[in-house]
């Protein structure tokens, strides 16, 4: 998918936007983090909520204090993911997504094995469980993990350990460490609403675009939340470059118009 979106763009990867200044309408400057700058017609701003509210990129002129407000009434908290692989499948097909709240990890979903893929258990922890369990080293972190499903699937069928007999190896991604997103998704805080998001996700003068899964008053916090919002963004801003386009065609008329030479009385 990410091959066919960014066909005939031009990505620049290790490019951290440090400023945005649209004080020139006519040329918005992008700024990153060498000084280099892109000059741009109009910018769509697709961070995440943390980066906007620990503003790390410099708007000029400063964004609207409501929606710096906005951004303050959400929070991102860390999220983070612990996929094991296993030899074999020992959960019951109906185990699709199973909570287990007072457990090491409080909920994990299981991938059913085919002829492409071998049987995967993704676990998931958000909040104080993802900071506690990510302050752990990768081998506490499975080994309690495996503790935990040895426990729930134990049987005289599965034997004492299913899922320690039949562990194969990991992968753990703690997004709450990443520099750039510090965080799984968006909630509100006590108090939040819908409007908020709203105004997360309003443009700025008709030249500023943003979105983003926080900027969702639909599916926030999922990935379709945030490509629906990417979406309405371009659409937005195709359709004030397209009623800009259509002031000016009347504009132009009009001036020409105007400085036409009168037409000369025939006698």
């Amino acid at each position: 998918m990410l091959e066919y979106l960014k066909k005939d763009l031009t990505v620049r990867t290790e490019w951290q936007v440090k400023e945005v200044n649209f004080s020139d309408i006519d040329s918005i400057a992008v700024k990153n983090q060498n000084g280099e700058v892109i000059q741009a017609t109009r910018v769509i701003v697709a961070v995440p909520l943390t980066v906007m509210q620990d503003r790390d990129i410099k708007f000029i002129p400063a964004l609207p204090e409501e929606k710096n407000t906005a951004a303050r009434a959400l929070q991102m908290d860390p999220a983070l993911k612990i996929l094991l692989k296993f030899s074999k499948k020992f959960w019951p097909s109906n185990h699709g997504l199973v909570v287990c709240s007072d457990s090491f990890v409080s909920q994990y979903w299981t991938y059913e094995a085919d002829s492409a893929a071998p049987p995967v258990i993704c676990g998931f922890c958000t909040g104080d469980q993802a900071r506690n369990v990510g302050s752990m080293s990768h081998d506490v972190i499975v080994d309690s993990f495996l503790k935990q499903l040895d426990a729930i699937y134990a049987s005289q069928q599965n034997g004492v350990a299913p899922a320690t007999s039949n562990y194969q190896e990991y992968y753990i991604y703690d997004w709450g460490k990443h520099p750039f997103i510090r965080g799984g998704y968006s909630a509100g805080k006590v108090g939040a609403n819908v409007l908020h998001r709203q105004l997360l996700g309003q443009n700025v003068a008709s030249y500023l675009f943003f979105c983003g899964e926080a900027t969702s008053s639909f599916a926030p916090g999922t990935v379709h939340g945030a490509m629906e919002s990417a979406a309405l963004a371009v659409d937005e801003l195709i359709a004030f470059k397209r009623q800009k386009k259509t002031l000016l065609a009347k504009k132009r008329s009009k001036m020409d118009k105007l400085q036409a030479p009168a037409p000369t009385a025939k006698m």
